[in-house]
């Protein structure tokens, strides 16, 4: 086993697998037909040389999912990634055994977490101008489209309907054909910044030919259209302007508060909160920057594995919801996997780091900490806080929310111990370029 690897042996009690196969057999026995046999009639003996095998991998896995649950808690062992089944086997007596790889935290001490030299970013208060150009977001959110009927032409700031078309290298690319799609003119980049610009002057019912070539990625939607030129068909089959309404009381009570006053005021506790959470955010890159650059520790590989999985799976959820079809299952697309690794790989072992800092320093949730966790729970899903405690307990959900929480106790940790200095945030942004660079450059120059 490797620094992030445990093998756990387990044995079954005889009495405990004996009484599971017994309880396996007699199902078998009721549902089985064998020729020379009568329904629930079948003796063990023939059973056990049709069926044998299958039984007793069936009951081994069973009594494994009974049993690791208590053998890891008795042994103090926190798995970070599904945990393999290495062998299992029946022993003379009638017993179980089994041996199983999981993966764990290398063993390690955190340093350097005390005494950084932070910046915090300078909260500026909104402004009239931000409260306003909010208000007239909202007003835009509320407005609504008016046909300009058949004889209208496309011009800059109207909305069209279309169907587009793409081709490349004279096939149609179906994962970026659309139907019924609404394009924004002179605002939506979509498929090339000059795209839209091509459709100024058509008429409902005409199919407007674009042409246009892709150089650098930056411009192509997918990697693949990058060195070529993409042919588009776009069919116009609406023209409409939005007509958006005035910035009055009318307009608040369509969102939901009683006056414009009502409004505005929302809209500035709103961007306080935003810049507070911006303000943290930048902090805790920096402490991340920090943990990152002190520890140079194995990261499990399979756990980047799963959450390299996972993280996939969410695009493909977000892009499923969006109406995007997907032809397979991209989240086991080694491509893919290798694009999103090395952010993964960092995130776990960041992880690993603040829950050592965790360790090392005593610092835990109390138990109206944990009360707020479940309360949460009830609220999402509904429930009383009673039922949550007895409906999450232990489970993978409430144990990650747990740990989520436990982390952000070690940055508050980290900050109330660190020097901390005001700053812009683009001098901070531009520190953590530096930064960035510097450490590439680092990489660059061992390899």
């Amino acid at each position: 086993m490797n620094a992030t690897q445990k093998r756990l042996s387990v044995e079954v009690p005889a009495d405990e697998v004996q009484a599971e196969l017994d309880k396996q057999y007699r199902t078998l026995a009721k549902n089985v037909k064998i020729k020379g046999f009568r329904p629930g009639k079948v003796p063990r003996n023939i059973l056990k040389v049709y069926y044998g095998k299958a039984v007793e991998e069936d009951v081994a896995q069973k009594l494994i999912e009974k049993t690791f649950p208590n053998a890891i808690e008795s042994e103090g062992i926190k798995p970070l990634a599904t945990p393999d089944l290495e062998s299992f086997s029946y022993g003379e007596d009638g017993g179980l055994k089994y041996a199983v790889v999981v993966e764990v935290a290398p063993d390690f001490e955190a340093k350097n977490y005390k005494g950084l030299k932070l910046k915090r970013m300078k909260v500026e208060p909104p402004t009239e101008e931000d409260i306003q150009k909010e208000l007239e977001n909202v007003a835009e959110s509320c407005a609504t489209l008016e046909s300009l009927g058949e004889d209208a032409t496309v011009e800059e700031g109207v909305l069209v309907t279309a169907d587009v078309t793409p081709l490349v290298d004279g096939k149609v690319d179906e994962d970026f054909a659309e139907e019924e799609l609404i394009i924004e003119v002179g605002k939506t980049e979509l498929y090339h910044p000059e795209f839209t610009r091509h459709l100024i002057g058509a008429r409902v019912g005409d199919t407007v030919e674009i042409e246009l070539y892709y150089s650098n990625s930056e411009e192509a939607p997918t990697e693949d259209w990058v060195g070529k030129k993409v042919t588009f068909y776009v069919d116009i089959h609406e023209i409409l302007r939005k007509e958006i309404p005035p910035i009055d009381d009318e307009l608040a009570k369509e969102v939901g508060v009683e006056s414009l006053e009502e409004l505005k005021k929302s809209i500035r506790e709103r961007i306080e909160k935003q810049r507070e959470e911006r303000a943290k955010q930048l902090l805790w890159k920096q402490i991340d920057r920090a943990l990152l650059l002190s520890h140079d520790i194995p990261v499990p590989e399979k756990a980047v594995l799963e959450e390299a999985k996972s993280e996939i799976k969410s695009i493909e959820t977000q892009l499923i919801r969006q109406g995007v079809g997907l032809s397979k299952d991209w989240s086991e697309d080694e491509r893919l996997q290798n694009a999103v690794r090395p952010e993964v790989e960092l995130s776990v072992k960041l992880r690993l780091i603040l829950d050592k800092i965790a360790q090392q320093e005593g610092i835990a949730l109390d138990d109206a900490e944990v009360d707020e966790i479940y309360g949460e729970l009830a609220r999402v899903f509904k429930t009383s806080l009673d039922e949550a405690r007895q409906r999450f307990l232990k489970t993978v959900l409430f144990e990650r929310m747990k740990a989520n929480m436990l982390r952000k106790k070690v940055y508050k940790f980290i900050e109330e111990n660190a020097e901390i200095e005001e700053a812009s945030e683009e001098e901070i942004l531009k520190e953590l370029r530096k930064e960035e660079e510097n450490t590439a450059g680092t990489k660059e120059g061992v390899e």
